[in-house]
């Protein structure tokens, strides 16, 4: 058996990381599911756990590499699909979506200081965006630095706040 069984466009996928499709739990608790082995054509038990809000969702995601492999999972694991448990994932949107959020968070100075002078509801739309403490803190320095109201630098501070406080929290609350 072995990668024989596994047709070469199918293997190809394997290779370059890009799964024919994948799934990904939608509830809290853990949930077991079967696959198709795409190198040895075995039944597998896979334990999907973990939160699937969170950044790291790795562990509650399953790919499936081929159409037959695909077929099998949706005829063996119908209940958690019916039941919505499980569902399809892109993961080529979540990509973009990363892409979007590192695009934010890398932002030059001119970027930075056209978002501090823009339209409040626009500059509010911005921070809530950005997601590194990093740049919060540069443009509250740079809202200082262009002596903009009261209001605007309080509202960078209350994101910034938040932002430290949701990275420092005890291990405790975090779970």
């Amino acid at each position: 058996m072995g990668s024989k069984d596994l047709g070469m466009k199918d293997y190809s996928l394997v290779e370059e990381g890009k799964p024919f499709k994948s799934y990904i739990k939608t509830i809290l608790g853990s949930i077991w599911i079967r696959v198709l082995n795409p190198f040895t054509q075995e039944i597998e038990n896979i334990l999907l756990q973990g939160n699937p809000k969170d950044k790291d969702k790795e562990n509650c995601i399953v790919d499936v590499w081929s159409s037959k492999e695909d077929h099998f999972f949706v005829k063996v694991n119908k209940i958690h699909l019916d039941n919505g448990f499980i569902i399809e994932y892109n993961r080529e949107k979540q990509k973009e979506k990363v892409s979007e959020i590192k695009n934010i968070n890398t932002i030059s100075e001119e970027e930075l200081e056209e978002i501090v002078n823009s339209k409040f509801f626009s500059l509010q739309s911005s921070l809530e965006k950005m997601d590194s403490i990093a740049i919060v803190f540069r443009m509250m320095e740079k809202a200082k630095e262009l002596e903009k109201s009261e209001k605007i630098v309080n509202v960078i501070e209350a994101r910034l706040t938040e932002l430290q406080k949701k990275e420092y929290e005890p291990l405790e609350q975090k779970e």
